[in-house]
């Protein structure tokens, strides 16, 4: 006999009701590593004319530890598709239904679009190219086709419950993790020029205040969120979603990555260029270039912070050989690359620089690792 788990006894509970005689022939958990998210595809068998042969879906977590235990954060995915769906966007999965309380997500089942991420974790090749550029494209659309529709989207939400937004880049977390980046900065003794600390301050004015750039995201934007088959792509985990500054979301294309993903340079490659023309279709102010360096300078600046905090002393108490070690160096030394290239920010991205020689001299280890991968700059690699 197969017993079920509390959350699949739930699922099987709800498939059956809404596709009635319908069995579950299989249960596909997804992982990453040794994680187990609370995502699963299903495979249908039986039921009433049009039951899919397959569905994914999503649900609320039991365990308070594991991340998405906030029932928030599946009220924001569903209004975010059902936003999508409404303003004809065919960018993320399709909302099929949900539980009363919204703790279960069925959605449409992307198969066999896979992540991005996968194709990038491995040497360069033609598909991950053809991937990036329709990634670049996608976060583009997306933007270009929300902005100036917000209310329809709060709608939306506040139906389901009080929005609030848990977005990592909202203002005044972002205000919050420069001081303590600020702080760790000194902990290595790298001073923080007023200069550095005007300048921010005008970053975050330029976030608070996107204008014509706020559009919605998925609020993670990144590779691991992008699934693609070669001809077609969607956007997924909409569980942070809401309306913030339009180029948070393409400034991914420009910073080393959680998973230590190194695009080739945007600039060079041509992803920002098609980033920016997606997003000007919608977004003219786009089109403009004083505006646009600011604001992605403002942008990449500040998606990069949002990622160390106090990181500086965490991973500098992690073992030698720690490759979190070279990661942090090559968010700090990709930051710098970035708003130099778009003629802004100077004072930081000194620091920026200051902070990842500071780090390489502190951290031998780190810096042997960096050294063995030079030469291969041009390549996309998992680091």
């Amino acid at each position: 006999m197969v017993v079920l788990t509390q959350a699949e006894a739930r699922i099987e509970e709800l498939l059956r009701s809404a596709y009635p005689g319908v069995t579950v022939q299989r249960r596909r958990r997804y992982l990453s590593g040794d994680y187990e998210w609370s995502v699963a595809q299903c495979l249908l068998a039986g039921g009433p004319a049009g039951t899919p042969e397959s569905v994914v879906l999503k649900w609320l977590r039991d365990d308070p530890n594991w991340g998405r235990a906030d029932p928030r954060q599946m009220l924001n995915e569903r209004a975010a598709l059902e936003f999508l769906q409404g303003i004809g966007l065919p960018i993320a999965p399709r909302f099929l239904f949900s539980d009363a309380n919204t703790t279960i997500l069925v959605m449409e089942d992307l198969q066999p679009r896979r992540p991005l991420y996968d194709l990038l974790d491995g040497p360069v090749s033609g598909e991950a190219a053809l991937g990036l550029t329709a990634f670049a494209r996608a976060l583009g659309r997306l933007g270009a086709e929300t902005a100036g529709r917000e209310e329809a989207h709060l709608k939306l939400r506040a139906a389901l419950g009080p929005p609030e937004d848990l977005s990592a880049f909202r203002t005044d977390r972002i205000a919050r993790v420069w001081l303590e980046s600020r702080a760790a900065a000194e902990s290595v003794e790298v001073e923080v020029a007023p200069a550095a600390e005007a300048e921010m301050s005008g970053v975050l004015d330029i976030l608070a205040a996107p204008g014509p750039f706020r559009a919605f995201s998925n609020g993670d934007a990144g590779e691991n969120n992008f699934l693609w088959d070669g001809s077609d792509g969607r956007i997924i985990d909409f569980e942070f979603a809401g309306f913030q500054h339009a180029l948070l979301d393409g400034a991914c294309l420009q910073v080393v990555h959680s998973r230590w993903i190194s695009f080739p340079d945007p600039l060079v490659s041509g992803l920002e260029a098609t980033y920016r023309s997606a997003l000007a279709e919608g977004i003219s102010e786009a089109a403009d270039d004083r505006t646009w360096n600011r604001a992605m300078g403002g942008a990449v600046m500040a998606r990069s912070l949002a990622s160390l905090g106090r990181r500086i002393v965490k991973v500098g108490a992690r073992p030698l050989g720690d490759p979190s070690r070279p990661q942090l160096i090559s968010i700090f030394e990709f930051a710098a690359r970035a708003v130099r290239q778009h003629g802004v920010l100077p004072a930081l991205a000194g620091l920026c620089d200051e902070l990842a020689e500071t780090l390489r001299r502190r951290w031998p280890d780190a810096r042997e690792i960096l050294e063995g991968l030079h030469g291969r700059e041009d390549e996309w690699v998992r680091r």
